[in-house]
């Protein structure tokens, strides 16, 4: 019996909220079940290996230890396996839980908030736009990245274009995103440069924005990622 593929392709979209909802299934079929079965044991299994390659590709983060399981005998290795997925289950919850009150703090911050908001130009969403679809495609075409690591960063660019909004109450997310990317950035090689080059022109729109909302000359200077940047990120 193999897990559905729709849990699959939840966690695929969402990880987090992806493997609440397959713990939820197993927690759902072990319930159903008096004693254990063949079906339930390898279900269990099944998905405490997809856990194991979540959590050690970091598409998942949990304080819970992971036990070791593969010593033991079938019924005792579920037994553990289904103990760590109940423990998941709620830890992660609690991380959807915090990550959707902050999605709800930045929608009324932006409605109800009298700060300042860091205001893009017309000008800057789409220059914005158009340097996030030329990253995309660079990314599609880059050689030296793992297809898995291609599409985790794909869809951190997705997110990033989906909360791009003409005023923001702050630039978090934007400066956030941008991290994550420099990040990711140290695993291209020769693909590096122009990638770096459309990363630059996006950080400097948000740099413009706080500039601007900062009261700074138009022309205020940001700390550049220049070639030396490149050919370092190239190099490692």
């Amino acid at each position: 019996m193999d897990l559905p593929k729709k849990y699959l392709e939840q966690i695929s979209e969402n990880p987090i909220s992806g493997v609440v909802k397959l713990c939820a299934y197993i927690r759902a079929m072990n319930d159903q079940h008096q004693e254990w079965s063949d079906d339930l044991i390898d279900l269990i299994l099944q998905a405490f290996a997809a856990l194991e390659v979540l959590i050690s590709e970091e598409q998942v983060s949990v304080d819970t230890e992971l036990p070791d399981v593969w010593q033991d005998s079938p019924i005792d290795m579920a037994a553990k396996a289904l103990g760590f997925i109940h423990a998941i289950e709620q830890e992660l919850t609690q991380q959807a839980s915090t990550i959707k009150l902050n999605d709800y703090r930045q929608k009324f911050s932006n409605l109800l908030s009298k700060r300042p908001a860091y205001e893009f130009t017309e000008g800057d969403i789409e220059q914005i736009q158009e340097h996030v679809n030329q990253l995309r495609k660079l990314l599609q075409a880059a050689t030296d990245l793992d297809e898995g690591h291609r599409a985790r960063m794909l869809k951190r660019l997705e997110g990033f274009q989906s909360e791009l909004h003409k005023k923001m109450s702050d630039l978090t997310k934007f400066f956030g995103f941008m991290g994550d990317m420099g990040v990711a950035m140290r695993k291209l090689g020769q693909d590096a440069k122009p990638i770096v080059d459309r990363y630059e022109q996006i950080i400097r729109a948000g740099w413009q924005a706080e500039a601007r909302s900062a009261g700074l000359p138009h022309d205020s200077e940001m700390p550049r990622i220049g070639h030396e940047d490149a050919n370092k990120l190239e190099k490692e």
